[in-house]
């Protein structure tokens, strides 16, 4: 899935508040940073600067919660953040964390490599006009998950990172995996299946393979939505090289694989067919390994997958029904496009 890397200041603000409990702000000001950016980008469309709107949107975006760092750090903390600073002590953290960047530089870079990678060979296998549809398709299927799984992703991370409330964890986790599972099953199985017609309606005619590709991305959209609880788990103990394994696999495996299916084939949507596949896997191996991490009970991991596989069943059932008995609505469902 395509990753956005804030700034480092920005990064340890996140993870100051994240210590302090402060979730209430921490969600304010990252609304505020999506806002501005998806804003500023907006208006910079409209007023013809593409790739430059683009920019500017980010930089937006990024000074915004930036500029809240500041002003929190100094209201009332910088004096006790100077007293506490000193070479001997920041030696010592630098060792005991050592493993940061010994393995999240390299799974960055992983990450960023497949990413990067499966666009460019979409653009030259293919054409840039496919890589085109497939970077707006994951945009805007990507465009809210981040946001809304970043609230409960805070809170989970706090819980676990203290000690004395670690125990507990796994319930608060099944707890939120649950609600988060009642509400996303649904809303992604439907979103999968309108999809093309979306995007045809919102966008034009010309982007209703985006609509496609936006609907083959659905699965691991609605895997990371529930993974990225987990995103800065393997952290809290130390564990960074499984991180690292888990994001080296999948983009050794991915990005060949793709390459592969589309030389032979030429068909782009069998070849993001099949990343999509893998990355669904990849979601899944994180997960269950976080819970063996963490000694989980993975029975718990079993109710959720059941209830996904039941409320993604029935809503494509009742979708699929709708569809044969009013042909009005047949006409913008996703068997129609394909």
């Amino acid at each position: 899935p395509p990753r956005s890397t804030l700034f480092p200041y920005t990064t340890l603000f996140r993870s100051w508040l994240i210590r302090k409990q402060r979730f209430q702000q921490l969600a304010i000001y990252r609304a505020a940073q999506s806002l501005s950016c998806a804003g500023t980008q907006g208006v910079a469309g409209f007023g013809g600067a593409r790739a430059g709107g683009l920019i500017a949107g980010t930089m937006v975006g990024r000074i915004a919660f930036a500029s809240a760092a500041i002003g929190e750090i100094r209201r009332g903390y910088l004096a006790p953040l100077w007293r506490q600073l000193s070479f001997g002590k920041l030696l010592a953290s630098a060792h005991r964390h050592l493993n940061f960047p010994k393995y999240v530089i390299a799974f960055s870079l992983a990450g960023t490599l497949r990413d990067r990678g499966l666009l460019i060979a979409l653009g030259a296998l293919s054409s840039t006009h496919e890589a085109g549809l497939y970077s707006f398709a994951l945009r805007l299927v990507y465009m809210p998950i981040g946001l809304i799984s970043s609230s409960f992703s805070s809170v989970i991370y706090q819980r676990v990172a203290d000690p004395a409330m670690r125990p507990d964890a796994d319930k608060l986790i099944y707890s939120v995996m649950t609600k988060l599972v009642n509400f996303a099953a649904p809303a992604f199985v439907a979103l999968a299946w309108f999809s093309p017609a979306l995007f045809e309606g919102l966008f034009g005619r010309a982007w209703t393979k985006a609509g496609l590709y936006a609907a083959i991305w659905v699965p691991p959209a609605f895997m990371s939505f529930i993974s990225y609880l987990f995103e800065r788990m393997f952290d809290i103990v130390g564990r960074q090289r499984i991180a690292m394994n888990i994001e080296l696999g999948y983009t050794i495996v991915a990005l060949p694989a793709f390459a592969l299916v589309l030389s032979y084939s030429h068909n782009a949507t069998a070849a993001i067919a099949l990343v999509s596949v893998l990355c669904v896997i990849y979601h899944m191996v994180w997960i269950v390994s976080v819970y063996r991490v963490f000694r989980f009970p993975i029975s718990d991991l079993i109710r959720v997958s059941l209830r996904t596989l039941a409320l993604a069943s029935v809503t494509a059932a009742a979708l699929w029904l709708c569809a044969r008995l009013l042909p009005a609505m047949a006409a913008w469902s996703l068997p129609s496009f394909i």
